[in-house]
């Protein structure tokens, strides 16, 4: 089916979804497979927001009838890091994380710590942020990534580009050792152009393994993997239910000014009673 049959498909099927609900889910999900055998560049969720061929309207109530089901019986803990996400990044509903991720993402812990830890880091950061961000990094690794156990499907994101996408926007996270702990320098890199952003520049966004042209010897691992499950208690979960600290403003590049302070994480310490507690360090960026 071609693209354009596809879209008068489901607009035809949603003037009738009062009386034919699951018609037009068919339609909708037929509507996606067909833009994704077209072979565009762009996702599909990228296509709906910039051509407009479909408003933001209908988006919500086809995502919102697409995962109901799947967003109530995620697992506890999942689903309040979804929470988190929707409450720091200021988002209308969990629809748009389903809509902007995908529902691999969304059901992936480690993905979702990942993401939380970023917005908590980088409060400025917004959804547009984040896509465009995973979408420069699915192009210049997954593209030339043949690595066993890397997702090959370039129309939806992976585990493996959220990972690179917070070693490349978060500093390594300091390591606790038997006579303290060691502080990372922040990355002192090039600023790169960010696609779809004209005019705008990031400053330094480094990690490891970020030549396009590399071919890695086994899955892409985070520098953070061992720190994830040290930080557990403060870094992924809003516990007072409230927005947290979110910036007010949006803009991506505010979090990368040259002559701004960044707080990084510093010594993960013990008390006598053998409880962890957190010291905080405020680093200036060079």
């Amino acid at each position: 089916m071609s693209l354009e049959s596809a879209i008068v498909r489901f607009e035809r099927a949603f003037r009738n979804m009062a009386t034919k609900q699951e018609k037009a889910l068919q339609e909708w999900v037929a509507l996606q497979c067909a833009y994704e055998n077209d072979n565009h560049a762009s996702l599909f969720q990228e296509w709906v927001l910039q051509e407009q061929r479909v408003c933001k309207g209908v988006a919500r109530v086809m995502c919102q009838l697409q995962y109901q089901d799947h967003y109530e019986h995620l697992k506890p803990d999942i689903r309040k890091l979804v929470d988190t996400l929707v409450r720091r990044l200021q988002l209308d509903g969990f629809w748009i994380l389903y809509f902007a991720l995908g529902r691999s993402l969304v059901q992936s812990r480690r993905a979702l710590r990942c993401l939380v830890r970023v917005v908590k880091k980088r409060p400025q950061t917004d959804i547009h942020a984040i896509l465009l961000e995973l979408r420069r990094i699915r192009d210049q690794h997954r593209r030339y990534d043949r690595t066993r156990g890397v997702s090959k499907k370039m129309h939806e994101f992976a585990l493996d580009d959220v990972l690179r996408m917070a070693d490349a926007l978060l500093p390594p996270t300091a390591t606790a050792g038997s006579r303290g702990s060691t502080i990372y320098p922040p990355p002192s890199a090039p600023a790169p152009e960010i696609e779809g952003v004209p005019g705008e520049h990031e400053q330094p966004m480094t990690g490891p393994g970020l030549d396009s042209g590399e071919q890695n010897a086994q899955p892409y691992e985070s520098n953070n993997k061992d720190a994830d499950e040290r930080s557990l208690d403060w870094d992924d979960y809003d516990d007072d239910g409230g927005g947290g600290d979110s910036g007010s403003e949006s803009d991506f590049e505010h979090a990368y000014e040259s002559n701004s302070k960044e707080l990084l994480p510093a010594v993960l310490q013990k008390d006598g009673r053998g409880k962890i507690h957190k010291s905080l360090l405020y680093v200036p960026l060079c």
